[in-house]
């Protein structure tokens, strides 16, 4: 049995939306000493919304050179999966829009 080790960096990558890349259909975001890196193209992204409740927005899928760290301005790519939410609400059962 393997001990699971707990990760030496934070999950959770605070970033500020820059726009929308429509020919890579893609949401761009900025952080400050991080970029998404190898092993993070999957997961989520999610945007608060005014009732402080997380919707998925974008599925990472790559950013700058993750190895050089406390820059400003680090750009990060995500899937757009806003255009799939009904798709997503009728398949999943999960609808967030709707509550």
């Amino acid at each position: 049995n393997k001990a699971i080790k707990e990760p030496d960096y934070p999950s959770v990558v605070a970033q500020i939306f820059t726009g929308v890349d429509r020919s890579l259909k893609s949401i761009v975001t900025n952080a400050y000493g991080k970029s998404t890196c190898k092993g993070d193209s999957g997961g989520p992204l999610f945007q608060v919304d005014g009732n402080h409740k997380h919707v998925l927005i974008g599925i990472v899928s790559n950013g700058d050179d993750c190895t050089r760290t406390n820059r400003h301005n680090i750009k990060n790519w995500a899937v757009d999966v806003r255009p799939y939410l009904d798709w997503i609400c009728a398949q999943s059962g999960v609808c967030p829009l709707d509550e």
